[in-house]
């Protein structure tokens, strides 16, 4: 008998500005035999399959005036309660600075832990980037492995002839900056200093800005000061500056990953103590740990998933916790080392092989 499902995959959901996660209980789960998860030694592989949401949020368009919406679960929000960005709700929960190193807990135990780590320098037009991080321990020799960012946001869009703005785009009709303002007045070069038409779209916060030569497009500098009318970067342009000569802006980008799928394994081989990260089927980071021992998954502690287990609350304590906000599909964990994988939409362990499987969707009928 055959069944044909429709409607939309659900997920476990842990919105941004939550502080929920899952306990693998050890007394609850433990087998007092050579079965499950806990003490198991040698070859694994970890699969889970996620929407990560984004932590960056969209910046900011003035010294107090957040750009960023405040009815999403999916996108850091800016709610201002007293009128400065350090009192926003948002940065009482996760601060600007600890967002941008911020590392959220796919898996936590003393001996094994998986993160997805955001890697972005700044929270302006900066949708949250994110690489895979293990750290392991192995007999009392604790390494970590970091792999390449393997999720990022969209950063240009198709250019339409509906465009209003149509200065900003490639020789591929991609709309990848956007023009904002113009010089007022020529500058010759060595200068780390302008004047220009407008600073309405202009501020200091690591915003970067752009001159257009043909289809390419040359970055004059950073801003560090503005003003009046007058733009200070944080060192001299090398070129000359036109009277009238456009101003550009990187286009908008767009944290697309929220309503994205990804699946990420990370896979452990004894006989070389070699780890691989692979993100939707593609290898992305090989490494080995230097201990001579094998890995053995911790006895008599609980695991995590989604946070470290802290538990705690107040103001920066996402930090504390490891909290991962996004969407969680499926997990498993198997005790063989797998490189390959028939598909990235699902997870499919061998039942034989199967240490811990975690299946959180639901499906309307």
């Amino acid at each position: 008998m055959f069944e044909t499902l429709l409607g939309k995959q659900r997920a476990l959901i842990f919105p941004v500005m939550c502080n929920g996660y899952i306990e693998m209980d050890y007394q609850e789960n433990y087998v007092n035999e050579a079965l499950g998860l806990w003490g198991n030694s040698g070859n694994f592989t970890f699969e889970t399959t996620i929407t990560p949401y984004d932590i960056n949020g969209l910046g900011q368009h003035s010294a107090t005036t957040k750009a960023s919406v405040t009815a999403s679960k999916k996108i850091m929000p800016g709610i201002d309660t007293t009128g400065t960005p350090a009192n926003f709700q948002s940065n009482k929960y996760l601060s600007v600075a600890n967002r941008l190193v911020h590392e959220m807990a796919l898996f936590h135990s003393t001996s094994l832990k998986i993160f997805l780590v955001n890697s972005t320098s700044h929270t302006e037009n900066q949708p949250a980037e994110y690489k895979v991080k293990v750290t392991m321990t192995i007999d009392g020799t604790t390494e970590s492995f970091t792999s390449p960012v393997a999720i990022l946001p969209e950063k240009e869009k198709r250019y339409s002839y509906l465009d209003t703005n149509r200065n900003g785009f490639d020789k591929f009709g991609n709309q990848v900056y956007e023009k904002v303002t113009q010089v007022d007045g020529a500058v010759s070069a060595g200068s780390s200093s302008f004047d220009v038409d407008s600073t309405a779209r202009l501020h200091t916060d690591s915003q970067k800005v752009f001159i257009r030569s043909g289809f390419d497009f040359i970055e004059v500098g950073t801003i560090t000061n503005i003003s009046s009318n007058t733009v200070t970067l944080n060192a001299a342009y090398s070129g000359a500056l036109a009277d009238n000569e456009e101003v550009f802006l990187e286009a908008s980008a767009e944290p697309n990953y929220v309503n994205g799928f990804y699946h990420i394994a990370v896979a452990y081989n004894e006989t070389r103590n070699l780890i691989k990260i692979i993100v939707n089927g593609r290898p992305i980071l090989t490494s080995n740990h230097s201990s001579s021992s094998t890995f053995v998954f911790d006895e008599d502690e609980n695991f995590y998933i989604g946070a470290n287990g802290n538990g705690e609350l107040g103001e920066n304590k996402a930090s504390t916790n490891k909290q991962f906000m996004g969407e969680l599909h499926e997990l498993a964990i198997t005790d063989v080392f797998r490189q390959e994988f028939p598909t990235y939409r699902t997870i499919t362990p061998t039942l034989n092989n199967t240490l811990v499987y975690m299946r959180f969707e639901e499906v309307d009928q």
